[in-house]
């Protein structure tokens, strides 16, 4: 599974959900605006000053008077595993944030970071370990006093911990045993050389690792840090107060934090703030999925962040949030993180360019403040090879004077046509002034109003208009289909006013379509264009075009003004076609053929329609047709061959047709013959001897032909023999 391109989120929540204060080894930056600390300070860790302020519900100046070590056993998940304890007993002389006893314990859990393992598995053994841990503790600060930064004892998977005026020092994951030298958590700060310092307010501390010159150490005074802790506790309780409104806020110095480090630093930070960009094809349907993201973090199954798009371009896109998913985030078996995909899809299809907009995020943690991280984000629509330029097309409806025709047209100050201008095939500039749809006489434009004088014509006003040569234009509607292409090859051409116009017979757009106009150099047509017909199948066949990677024949039938159907597409030149239901008598067949850019020599698009080829089929025969489905008759068992029995009729509905009657079915040994008679009627007579008692009845089969594919029908005759005495 994707760990996302904005995993952050996770790392973010951690800071709310007692993961700690991160793991990651970088160099942040903290503003000092307001401190009169002076320019940005360097700081080496995990967390800001401020951040750091925080998450700490006490902050003490104090002296380290002594440091022992205990083993402690786990418990709940931790059952069965043993860790070293470091115990800093304190001598505090100032709470600068929270209050309690002058003398206190500070505790540091040791774990893989430190002994390059997870746990002890017995006692016996983290007992061994002890010394080697303290003596690995840098001890370089302990004679001098310091600030630490502390948070209450409540981790309950070491309830042995837990008492009064004790606390937990910094953050276990380190290798250091919390030193200025901590290249993760600068846990204290020692105060400055006996040369620098000076006391009360004035004192000064470091916040890093000193120089060889102290003058170039940063520092910060104590009164500067008071006035920090001031700062961040009035943040801290500000909104509504609530533990959730807090977290929110030291959920937000962790963002900045990021933020200024990868400012800074000039490279991508772990945060959300990271400018990305996207490629995709142009001209895509609407709602396709652009990209997508998935975000994941610390939700509950209910709710999720609020997610939403803002800036110059984000009229033209939209985010769709999948469901929430439950994974198993640390490999331990439990589903414990959910994660959700976002994906961007454009609300039309967009022409080639690069396109900007921000996607404000509003984590779960971030709602009780109402804090919003932003994502500065740019797509580029690339165009197929082949492609000369591509813009939006809104086209309005347009009335010349009061009087003239009603038409519907697109330009630089009515509607959308944009960008107008491009670089010609011939490398000159050019501009498109206007496209415009004028319907024939008679008819009726967008507006309502009757044409009177329309011819039924687009019309593309391009100056200069002489760079076009073999190219063609393709409207894309919404969908990603072109509603309408046109060849620039066919258009008739007006010098004087630098117009391209086609003869289009219906409306190809409306007032408030928005569509996308795309100029690319067409495949030229297939020629020879064949249709035959053998066995029920057609085979099209057309010669090959170069530049073309494959073709797709269409046939309609039903004349001029029926729509055309596409068959399969093909890389040969011949395809087949099968109507459903078999080939329909006495009807013309219509073909025509179109090649697709290889996307090299020509735009992977398709290119120019073929003259059409039509096959028609012979007419239809239709079967002659009984007069009645079932015929009756009884001759007595001694009548005579060649008496007559009875006759059946059928009608042929095809004028001129003869009418032949055969009997195909149940006339055993032959006793019954059928003739056509004069008046085109099938009299059925005896052939043979008949004996009642040997055969009483008889059902004949008997079909009306005309001699036709398809003209033949049946009728039941039911002929019964009487016994006649002897």
């Amino acid at each position: 599974m994707r760990r996302m391109k904005l995993a952050l989120l996770f790392m973010l929540a951690c800071a709310i959900l007692a993961c700690g204060q991160g793991g990651e080894a970088e160099q942040a930056q903290y503003s000092t605006a307001g401190t009169g600390i002076g320019a940005a300070v360097p700081f080496r860790g995990t967390t800001s000053l401020k951040e750091r302020i925080g998450n700490h519900p006490t902050v003490v100046k104090a002296r380290l008077t002594s440091v022992s070590a205990e083993v402690v056993a786990g418990a709940e998940r931790l059952q069965g595993s043993f860790y070293v304890v470091l115990k800093f007993n304190l001598s505090v002389s100032e709470y600068l944030k929270g209050s309690g006893r002058n003398s206190i314990t500070a505790i540091r859990v040791v774990t893989r970071e430190s002994l390059n393992q997870e746990s002890f598995d017995t006692r016996t053994k983290a007992e061994d370990a002890i010394s080697r841990i303290r003596d690995a503790r840098d001890t370089q600060w302990d004679d001098r006093e310091a600030i630490f930064f502390l948070k209450d004892v409540r981790e309950v998977t070491f309830p042995s911990l837990r008492g009064e005026n004790r606390y937990f020092i910094g953050h276990p994951h380190t290798e250091d045993n919390y030193s200025i030298a901590s290249e993760l958590e600068k846990a204290w700060l020692p105060s400055a050389s006996s040369s620098s310092a000076t006391t009360g307010d004035s004192q000064k501390f470091l916040l890093d690792v000193p120089s060889p010159s102290d003058s170039t150490t940063p520092t910060i005074t104590l009164g500067n840090l008071k006035q920090r802790i001031t700062e961040v506790n009035a943040e801290l309780n500000g909104g509504d107060g609530s533990e959730a409104y807090k977290e929110c806020i030291k959920y937000k110095y962790k963002v900045e934090r990021l933020d200024r480090y990868r400012e800074s630093t000039g490279q991508p930070g772990k945060n959300f703030r990271v400018p990305t960009s996207h490629e995709f094809g142009s001209g895509q349907p609407t709602d396709t999925v652009l990209y997508e993201d998935e975000l994941g973090g610390a939700y509950s199954a209910e709710k999720k962040a609020e997610l939403r798009i803002d800036g110059p371009d984000s009229a033209l896109f939209s985010i769709v949030i999948g469901d929430l998913v439950p994974y198993d985030y640390d490999g331990d078996g439990r589903n414990d993180r959910f994660h959700f995909d976002q994906s961007v899809v454009a609300s039309r299809p967009l022409p080639a360019g690069d396109y900007r907009f921000n996607r404000q995020f509003t984590p779960l943690p971030f709602l009780a403040c109402n804090h919003t991280l932003t994502d500065e984000l740019t797509v580029t629509a690339t165009a197929p090879a082949g492609v000369l330029h591509e813009l939006f097309f809104d086209p309005v409806t347009a009335v010349q004077g009061q009087s003239g025709p009603a038409k519907v047209a697109a330009d630089a100050s009515n509607g959308v046509l944009e960008p107008a201008s491009f670089t010609d095939a011939n490398g000159a500039s050019a501009t498109i002034q206007s496209v415009s749809y004028e319907p024939p006489s008679g008819g009726s434009g967008q507006s309502g109003a009757d044409s009177e004088s329309g011819t039924g014509t687009v019309t593309m006003n391009l100056t200069t208009h002489t760079g076009l040569a073999n190219h063609a234009l393709d409207f894309i509607a919404l969908d990603g289909s072109v509603s309408l292409s046109l060849g620039v090859d066919d258009a008739t051409v007006d010098d004087a006013n630098n117009t391209l116009s086609w003869s289009v017979s219906s409306q190809p757009w409306h007032n408030g379509d928005k569509l996308m106009l795309r100029i690319h150099k067409a495949v030229p047509a297939p020629d020879d264009v064949s249709a035959s017909l053998s066995g029920g199948t057609y085979t099209v066949s057309w010669s090959a075009v170069t530049g073309a990677a494959d073709y797709r024949a269409q046939y309609r039938t039903g004349g001029s003004e029926a729509e055309w159907t596409d068959l399969d597409m093909t890389t040969g030149t011949s395809q087949t076609f099968s109507p459903e239901g078999g080939v329909a008598c006495g009807t013309t067949y219509e073909f025509r053929v179109q090649g697709r850019g290889d996307g090299t020599t020509y735009s992977a698009a398709w290119g120019k329609l073929s003259e059409s080829a039509s096959h028609t089929t012979e007419a239809c025969n239709r079967a002659p047709v009984f007069s009645s489905a079932t015929y009756s008759f009884t001759v007595a068992e001694n009548a005579a061959v060649w008496q007559s029995v009875g006759t059946v009729s059928a009608t042929d509905p095809d004028e001129g047709d003869f009418v032949t009657y055969h009997i195909t079915a149940g006339n055993g040994a032959g006793r019954f013959d059928i003739s056509s008679g004069s008046k085109g009627e099938g009299l059925i007579l005896v052939w043979g001897a008949l004996d009642y008692e040997t055969t009483s009845s008889y059902t004949l089969t008997v079909e009306a032909r005309d001699g036709k594919a398809g003209g033949t029908s049946s009728a039941t005759v039911e002929i019964t023999i009487t016994d006649v005495a002897e």
